[in-house]
């Protein structure tokens, strides 16, 4: 029978490296995050306070420290505590310094995360792992807020924290279970590979479930070489600069014009959905009187159509690229804010606001495969980094969003038309940022190629025809 020993590989290695099973981490991180408080005021401000002062540090410790693994079991140890010290907090002081510690943990999260899955999925599928793993922040959206009323109104104040730190519990078990590929292919198997090959590393003569080989690093040790923690050259990620602090090579990031693109779409989604979150509800109450009950539910209706859409946009962003996808996203987006401003029948309002979170739904995941492609082709940036700006971004979108949008329509005459009109707006600087940065060729500049192309035969045409008559005589 076979026995293990010190040198076995770690039970399920190969489920528990593969690309779906990161991505289901990845994802399954998003459904615990929606905390029962609302994002107003002061707590707002902490939140997105602590996202943006943990950056820069947890981007420098996420690429110097060796285990990701480690760094996500961390993050939602520190978010299980924000959530009990939020849950007990008996003054309003510690609300604020639990939505820091909340604000901070989801930088590591998602910084983090993120930079996990792309170590793991192979470039030709980053968009749909993405697409797939941000299906969690839809449903978690779509389910949190209808789950999180009944339990307070059937079970109190603490109910909806319980039931959100036993998703945390959860998810503090899939992250234990990671492998992280670095650790995989010392074991002989290459998750990304098998991914590419469907599910079978086919380079492998043994199965890596049973075997009493040794990885790589302790034969070294053993023979005594002194590279022990050497990684297979395949799986090196670009050099990282340790030269410039994290804020240093985030601010070098944005210097790449396909960076900043995807930095401000996301930035400008994350404004254009805060200013959405706070406003709708009120509409639905103001001018169609539906109770908090009818709105939850048809909030819940509106957000269940983005799990699909992040998902189909993920794939086909990996197939026709992320510009392309991303510039019918917005394109498809529009119309259906400018619907929402007719105060019409209520079907009309709720069939606009189905449409309009679906195609906003497909943005985020191709800003972040075009990210990681960043990350592939510049020297000196990890994906950390590169995802670092990304967390920068959205959270500063959507603190900025929900503090306009109730200034706008608490007092400015016609304030939800006003702040509809300027989402709109906002949505068009932002195709344009698409169609002329994003990309590794960007739209604008493959439409110039064309029109280039098709003057210069049409003129070659031209030629020929002025040519052949002389041709003729001299015959």
């Amino acid at each position: 029978m076979f026995q293990l020993t010190r040198y076995s590989a770690p039970l399920g290695l190969k489920w528990r490296s593969s690309v779906w099973f990161v991505t289901l981490v990845v994802g399954a991180e998003a459904l615990g995050y929606k905390d029962p408080s609302s994002l107003t005021g002061y707590l707002l401000l902490a939140f997105a306070a602590g996202l943006v002062f943990s950056t820069p540090p947890i981007t420098w410790l996420s690429e110097r420290f060796h285990s990701r693994r480690t760094l996500l079991l961390i993050g939602i140890v520190g978010l299980i505590g924000a959530q009990i010290l939020f849950m007990l907090a008996p003054v309003y002081w510690v609300l604020v310094v639990a939505r820091f510690l909340q604000g901070t943990s989801s930088t590591v999260i998602w910084t983090v995360g993120s930079a996990l899955l792309c170590d793991t999925v192979p470039t030709s599928r980053i968009g749909q792992q993405f697409g797939i793993a941000l299906t969690g922040l839809s449903f978690g959206s779509a389910i949190g807020p209808t789950i999180g009323g009944a339990l307070y109104n059937s079970l109190g104040f603490h109910a909806p924290f319980i039931f959100s730190l036993g998703l945390l519990g959860f998810d503090l078990i899939l992250r234990f279970l990671v492998i992280e590929k670095r650790d995989a292919v010392r074991w002989g198997f290459d998750p990304t590979a098998a991914c590419l090959q469907g599910g079978n590393n086919n380079n492998q003569d043994f199965d890596v479930e049973t075997s009493t080989s040794e990885p790589d690093t302790i034969k070294n040790k053993e023979k005594g070489l002194e590279n022990e923690t050497e990684i297979p050259a395949d799986l090196s990620r670009n050099e990282i600069s340790h030269h410039q602090s994290s804020l240093q090579l985030m601010l070098t990031i944005l210097k790449s014009k396909r960076a900043m693109a995807a930095a401000l779409v996301i930035l400008i989604y994350g404004i254009d959905i805060g200013m959405l979150e706070p406003t709708v509800p009120l509409r639905f109450q103001e001018i169609y009187g539906y109770t908090s009950l009818k709105v939850g539910l048809v909030f819940m209706g509106a957000t269940f159509p983005t799990i699909i859409s992040s998902a189909i946009a993920g794939i086909l962003c990996d197939k026709l690229g992320t510009g392309l996808i991303n510039a019918i996203c917005f394109l498809l987006a529009l119309p259906w804010f400018l619907i929402l401003a007719i105060h019409g029948p209520v079907a009309l309002f709720i069939v606009a606001l189905i449409l309009l979170f679906f195609f906003l739904g497909s943005i985020p995941a191709p800003a972040m495969a075009e990210l990681a492609g960043v990350a592939r082709s510049t020297k000196g940036i990890g994906y950390s980094h590169i995802y670092g700006v990304f967390n920068l971004a959205y959270g500063i979108g959507t603190a900025i969003g929900p503090l306009v949008a109730s200034q706008l329509y608490d007092h400015v005459h016609n304030g939800f038309t006003v702040l509809l009109g300027l989402a709109t707006f906002l949505l068009l600087l932002a195709l344009g940022f698409v169609v002329t940065w994003m990309g590794d060729v960007s739209l604008l500049m493959q439409v110039k190629h064309k029109l280039a192309t098709r003057g210069t035969s049409s003129l070659a045409g031209a030629t020929v025809e002025m040519e052949l008559p002389s041709a003729i005589e001299v015959v």
